[in-house]
């Protein structure tokens, strides 16, 4: 963890009064969680991110890491899984870029980083306008364009090499929640591993109780001391959050320790789990298999029927063929037929726009002709006229003289 009791602001804002009040806003974010007032320091947390948000420049990458950290605790202790694991993710990215850290501690770290995606609980999204307004106020707070998801955390943990540097019994439980998941010995191969992870202080808050839930998508009923491994209380309150969100319709059998589904509704389909292909496949399998043991292999005259079936159904081919290019010779020919006794009157209507064009070309001919004509005489007209009026002149000037 880095030790933020000395806060780390450039030398050329040390005189910003934004930088100053977010100087004051860290420090009272630091001993609000260490005090555990809750309340003030989530309003630190506003503080902070309004200030970041008008700030012009970046603040110190080991001050947003302090941030982070005092998130993933305050995260935790409201219960919200989601934003705890995505705070987590923050703070490791933040802590690679800057540097400084051990193998061993990167190790801790990317540990923490996977088990907290992992026991992000499936399936609890609310459609509420409320819930959504807060979704996205802490998806700002924590520094995100969208809305975290499980599917989003882990892909982005696998991404970064973070399933690498977990430790062995963090990886253990990856492979078995998210790689290799079989319903039907989930139960004791979790078992010795929330053992060990129960034994260490940085994962005992993560007992992934959500594979509870995961179960109850496959089988109808769970058998056997659960109170073994997370307590009756623990078990109770996370079975009881679930029925309240609908994830599950369940009753608890306390004289067999048991937990069974009852009256699932129309509804389950939209907030069933995803199942693993590796499942998927194993039922597809089994249920393709099944017929064979189930119904006997066909006798003697069952199989005589059926050969003389598909016989019968040879020749009901044969015939439809047959049929077929009948019809099609019989289309043929009333095609032609039709244009057989269409060709008179196409002949007809060829022959009246041929004497047409030729009348509109006599009559043009004609006008064109009558145009000739009239300019001609006109022409004749005008030199009529002009030879009259010289020998006018001529006339007038011989009897002057």
């Amino acid at each position: 963890m880095y030790n933020m009791d000395v806060l780390y602001i450039c030398h050329s804002d040390e005189f910003d009064p934004k930088f100053q009040h977010l100087d004051t806003c860290l420090a009272q974010l630091n001993i609000s969680v260490e005090l555990e007032f809750w309340q003030e320091a989530f309003h630190s947390v506003e503080d902070i991110h309004n200030l970041l948000n008008i700030a012009m420049k970046s603040p110190h990458p080991a001050m947003m890491a302090n941030y982070y950290e005092k998130l993933t605790r305050m995260f935790l202790t409201s219960g919200n899984a989601l934003f705890h694991a995505a705070a987590w993710a923050r703070y490791y990215s933040i802590a690679r870029s800057v540097g400084g850290k051990s193998e061993e501690e990167l190790g801790r770290l990317a540990g923490q980083v996977l088990i907290s995606a992992l026991a992000v609980p499936v399936g609890q999204e609310s459609e509420e306008d409320e819930a959504k307004g807060r979704t996205a106020r802490l998806t700002a707070l924590v520094g995100l364009t969208k809305t975290p998801t499980r599917t989003r955390l882990l892909n982005e943990a696998l991404s970064r090499n973070i399933r690498k540097l977990a430790p062995p019994v963090v990886k253990n439980l990856y492979n078995i929640l998210e790689v290799t998941f079989d319903p039907l010995t989930l139960c004791s191969s979790v078992a010795p591993l929330l053992k060990e992870l129960s034994s260490d202080t940085n994962y005992a808050s993560y007992l992934p109780l959500s594979l509870i839930a995961q179960l109850l998508d496959f089988v109808m009923s769970i058998e056997g001391s659960l109170e073994s491994a997370y307590g009756p209380g623990l078990v109770k309150a996370f079975l009881m959050s679930c029925a309240r969100r609908g994830d599950i319709r369940m009753r608890i059998d306390h004289a067999s320790g048991s937990i069974r589904q009852h009256g699932r509704g129309p509804d389950h389909a939209l907030c069933a789990r995803q199942v693993h292909p590796a499942v998927c496949s194993g039922i597809a399998t089994c249920l393709h298999n099944s017929p064979e043991a189930i119904v006997p292999s066909e006798s003697a005259p069952a199989a005589a029927d059926n050969i003389a079936a598909q016989e019968t159904f040879a020749q009901l081919v044969a015939a439809t063929n047959t049929e077929r290019k009948a019809l099609q010779v019989q289309r043929a020919i009333i095609v032609r037929r039709r244009e057989l006794v269409s060709e008179p009157s196409v002949r007809k209507e060829k022959e009246e726009a041929s004497c047409h064009a030729e009348a509109s070309r006599c009559e043009k001919d004609e006008q064109a002709k009558h145009s000739l004509e009239d300019i001609r005489q006109k022409e004749q007209d005008r030199i009529r006229r002009n030879i009259d009026r010289d020998s006018i002149h001529r006339l007038v000037d011989f009897l002057c003289i």
